[in-house]
């Protein structure tokens, strides 16, 4: 397995999912879900179910819940709906950037090399999040699920994420925590790395990836025994 500063530092293009990759928003997207369920006298979600199907979005992660608890058909979009407005009434509260995000933006930023973010999230909500966090000016483009009319794991979202930074698939690293990435990227003919605190590590590794890390110094650090990492 390639070491995940080689990857970062060899592509040029990098393209990065957001939930569980970028930013910590399991919290605010499960208590948005218990709000929207309570409204329809429904039980919170089970946090194993919610992370399961986390990446899929809010849509998806809502009907996954409703499926389990045989919610009528008819309750689903009301349900959905609910969703969509108390995950913005929360305006990511509590939503962080994991350590280290920034840090590691700036220095590919400052290499030049181009940065995009291909979510399931609405456009607008991601962008409205990253710029909460400071970090959206890193980013040359951002394609949310409106963007192409497909959801990942489906390879077109990263494929147009991919052609709006001029960039082509075999030069360009996707970073992603979750089974959806992986296979999106392996779809889509794209490195993969794995972000292994995210939501949905091991099903990924199961996909496949080029290499992984835990913490984003790993992908700015050059470690060897016996030395000092040396920032590069």
């Amino acid at each position: 397995m390639t070491p995940p500063y080689t990857l970062a530092e060899s592509a040029q293009a990098i393209v990065f999912d957001l939930d569980g990759t970028l930013v910590d928003t399991f919290d605010d997207l499960a208590l948005a879900l218990d709000d929207a369920l309570c409204e329809f006298d429904l039980p919170p979600a089970p946090r194993d179910v919610v992370l399961a199907d986390i990446h899929r979005g809010l849509d998806e992660t809502a009907r996954a819940i409703l499926h389990r608890y045989g919610t009528a058909p008819a309750v689903h979009e009301g349900v959905i709906a609910a969703y969509r407005k108390h995950y913005r009434r929360r305006a990511h509260a509590v939503s962080r950037l994991y350590p280290g995000v920034a840090e590691f933006l700036a220095l590919t930023w400052q290499r030049g090399c181009p940065m995009a973010v291909c979510t399931n999230k609405l456009t607008a909500d991601a962008r409205e999040l990253l710029a909460l966090l400071g970090i959206d000016g890193f980013f040359a483009e951002v394609t949310g699920i409106d963007a192409g009319g497909q959801a990942k794991p489906a390879p077109e979202p990263l494929w147009l994420t991919i052609r709006l930074l001029g960039s082509s698939p075999d030069v360009t690293l996707f970073v992603g925590d979750s089974e959806i990435d992986a296979q999106c990227a392996k779809n889509a003919g794209v490195t993969f790395l794995l972000h292994d605190a995210g939501f949905g590590p091991e099903a990924a590794a199961a996909i496949g990836c080029a290499g992984r890390f835990q913490a984003y110094a790993e992908l700015h650090e050059r470690k060897s025994a016996g030395t000092q990492a040396i920032a590069v």
